[in-house]
């Protein structure tokens, strides 16, 4: 087992615990650090399906091993907090429910004078209803109700070497199958070596070279031959040996020794190596073995303890090497237990005979008789079994759906969509969307457009409540994009406002085309938001030609208000075939349209457009063309807007001297000179700016022609005009 199951699902819960003490119970935090916390459990309960964590000063105690915390601050801050409120342990059975994980934060998060009101937390969390999670339910020394001992130390790890020649000598033992009639196992018979005593020392000699480890830490076993017949007792208590000193060796250690036993066991027939496991006890190292076990050696270990009914270990195998390998081994034990398909069901395994009816008529009492162990696990405790009944009936429902069985198609699908509107694990759903598009591919492709209907229909409630992960949202936009179905844009849109999964939103978005298009200009009439519209702006700018099309489809005809935010969308997408149909715009009754398509034409750089809007009747139309056209005006065009001077409009005046000063034209001079006389005696602070800024346009020209023109204005009675005509003769005369 790894370490990190348990100290996540600690830590979980210390961040449930602070949780608990700043939000009530049903807040959106607190269901959502509620299904964190579900979801870290359900890894638990693939290694152990009822275990105990036993909680010491720096320490926690899971089955039979220890966690060190003395680095991890938030579980210590968790375990300090515990103490308070007396608590030493939490054990866990089967079938928890999010509704146990609320009483149990409600719990550990009450103050003492409330937890003393019911005697004690173990009674106060029983008052609650909630049987499957127990306080203190374990005494120091004991866990998971199998006696163990909490405080017992795990055994010193042996030397590497000695680990190497205890797997020299097992390696010995199953080739030479060391039997006799005191032996209680079946071996080869009195052959070279057979026997006990003296004989394993010269076994070792014998094959001492077997078993060896590289430089890089590989341990190599080199196969002589198969064993044939039974184990020895000797070779099982060998055996049990070298896994219990394996399973003492650290973590990060044990992969060498794991595959060398692996491949020991592998030169075994299926029938020894099933032996070696019957009663050898499922600890993590073991478990790691199983993934390398054959069908055959799993099956008649499988069989071995349903026989036995030991539920523990059959959660534990199946946790280990998963159910789909369970579900492929499992037909071979049918024989010898009918009723296998409904006791692997209770585990989230799935083995039935539906799929091989389909070719075939199959009635609903039939449909409704062979699906009633699927229905039932969607009504379990556990999350994982639920997870599991969603998997296979969206599996079942592609079945039907391929074979153009609708009508029982639909059955199912009903049944998957209320699952998925009930459920309250989001992990569960987020893992379930994932065969669930296959799915509505197939309806799709079917053309079974009320089976895509059903599909969609749980995600409006789903989505309706709060506090969903952002991973969560993220899996549900990236179905509905899959789906292509028009009818999804208005939910996607609607994540637009979620700028923590934007990129997803608009890939999403995107390849919907005109639909899109269509449903952005709704957006746009709803909202004026700035930064929404640079979200949609940037959608329609990766739409293309189709965007483009659309938009202008809708131009006509629309409000002022939708016509501004269309005519910005073009110019920000930027291309300049929409020129033509915006200078249409120019003429528009409304200023506001007329000063976006100005805007529009300066960053399509549209210089007749710009142009012809210096003859507009508001000042800020004509200011804004000027500053359009600033960048690319030349000094002949600059001389043909000196007529602008003599019109109203200082922004307009404003934005013509910029643009002379900056181009540096000698013709303009008598136009500002003329200019500087109409703000003559104006002292309004915007006549004052406007006479700095021609005096520094003046000063850009020739010296000696602007000498005598600053001579005058120094006399007149404009002081503001004279002060700055004297300034300017002082730069001229230094």
């Amino acid at each position: 087992m790894e370490v990190s199951p348990v100290l996540d699902f600690l830590k979980e819960v210390g961040v449930g615990f602070k949780s608990a003490k700043s939000y009530p119970p049903g807040h959106p935090v607190m269901e959502r650090v509620i299904d964190v916390t579900m979801s870290e459990l359900l890894r638990l309960y693939n290694i152990c399906a009822t275990f105990s964590l036993y909680f010491l000063e720096q320490t926690v105690i899971f089955e039979d091993e220890r966690y060190d915390i003395t680095k991890n601050a938030a579980i210590l801050g968790l375990l300090e907090a515990l103490r308070k409120n007396e608590i030493n342990s939490l054990s866990f059975e089967p079938g928890v429910t999010n509704e146990d994980l609320r009483n149990l934060y409600e719990t550990i998060s009450a103050s003492r004078l409330k937890v003393r009101q019911h005697g004690d937390a173990a009674a106060m969390l029983l008052s609650k209803g909630t049987k499957r999670i127990k306080i203190n339910a374990v005494k120091f020394g004991i866990q998971t109700g199998k006696a163990k001992q909490a405080a017992h130390e795990s055994g010193k790890p042996k030397d590497p070497g000695a680990v190497i020649a205890d797997l020299r000598a097992l390696k010995s033992l199953l080739e030479k199958g060391v039997g006799g009639s005191g032996s209680g196992g079946v071996g080869k018979g009195q052959g070279k070596g057979a026997g006990r005593g003296g004989s394993g020392s010269d076994a070792d000699r014998e094959h001492g070279d077997d078993v060896t480890v590289d430089a890089n830490g590989v341990i190599h076993v080199k196969k002589s031959g198969e064993p044939e017949g039974g184990v020895t007792i000797e070779t099982k208590q060998k055996f049990t040996q070298i896994i219990t000193d394996l399973s003492n060796v650290a973590q990060d250690s044990q992969r060498p020794y794991s595959e060398a036993v692996a491949r020991l066991l592998n030169a075994l027939p299926p029938a020894q190596r099933a032996e070696l496991f019957t009663d050898l006890e499922l600890k993590p190292f073991v478990l790691k073995l199983f993934s390398t076990l054959d069908d055959d050696t799993l099956s008649k270990l499988l069989l071995n303890k349903i026989k036995g009914k030991n539920q523990d270990d059959i959660q534990k195998i199946i946790g280990a090497v998963g159910a789909e390998k369970v579900a492929k081994v499992a037909p071979s034990l049918q024989e010898e237990i009918p009723d296998l398909n409904t006791y692997l069901s209770e585990f989230g395994v799935l083995v039935g005979e539906l799929r091989d009816k389909l070719e075939g008529a199959v009635s609903k009492d039939d449909l409704r008789a062979t699906l009633k162990s699927y229905y039932s696990m969607l009504e379990s405790q556990n999350p994982h079994v639920r997870l599991e009944g969603l998997k296979s009936l969206i599996s079942l429902a592609s079945t039907f759906v391929e074979h153009r069985n609708f009508d029982q198609a639909k059955d199912v699908v009903l049944r998957i969509t209320t699952a998925f509107g009930q459920e309250a694990v989001t992990e569960v759903i987020a893992k379930a969307i994932d065969y669930l598009v296959g799915l509505y591919k197939l309806s799709k492709e079917a053309e079974q457009e009320n089976l895509c209907s059903l599909l969609l229909e749980p995600f409006t409630k789903i989505l309706g409540r709060g506090g969903l992960p952002a991973q969560f949202k993220r899996k549900i936009v990236r179905f509905f994009g899959s789906t292509n179905n028009p009818a999804v844009l208005p939910t996607l849109f609607s994540f637009l406002w979620d700028s923590g999964i934007y990129p997803d939103v608009r890939a999403a978005i995107v390849p919907f085309g005109k639909d899109a298009v269509s449903e952005a200009l709704l957006t746009l009439k709803e909202a004026e938001n700035p930064a929404l519209r640079q979200k949609l702006v940037d959608v329609l700018k990766r739409m293309g030609k189709d965007s483009i099309d659309m938009l202008l489809e809708h131009l006509d005809g629309a409000e002022w208000y939708l016509r501004r935010s269309i005519i910005s969308i073009l110019g920000d997408i930027g291309d300049r075939s929409v020129v033509t149909d915006l200078t249409l715009y120019l003429e528009d009754v409304d200023d506001r349209v007329r000063l976006a398509t100005v805007m529009a034409f300066a960053q399509l750089e549209y210089d007749d457009g710009l142009s012809k809007a210096l003859d507009d009747a508001s000042v800020e139309i004509r200011a804004e063309a000027l500053k359009g056209l600033r960048k690319r005006i030349n000094k002949e065009q600059v001389v043909s807007l000196l007529r602008l001077f003599k019109g109203r409009g200082e922004t307009v005046h404003a934005e013509l001297l910029k643009i002379i000063k900056e181009q540096n034209v000698p013709e303009a001079m008598e136009s500002v000179v003329d200019y500087l006389h109409t703000l003559e005696n104006r002292q309004d602070p915007a006549a004052k700016d406007l006479k700095e800024m021609a005096v520094a346009v003046l000063l850009r020209f020739d010296a000696q022609k602007t000498k005598s023109y600053f001579e005058e204005f120094m006399h007149s009675k404009d002081k503001t005009l004279a002060h700055l005509s004297q300034k300017a003769l002082e730069r001229i005369n230094e």
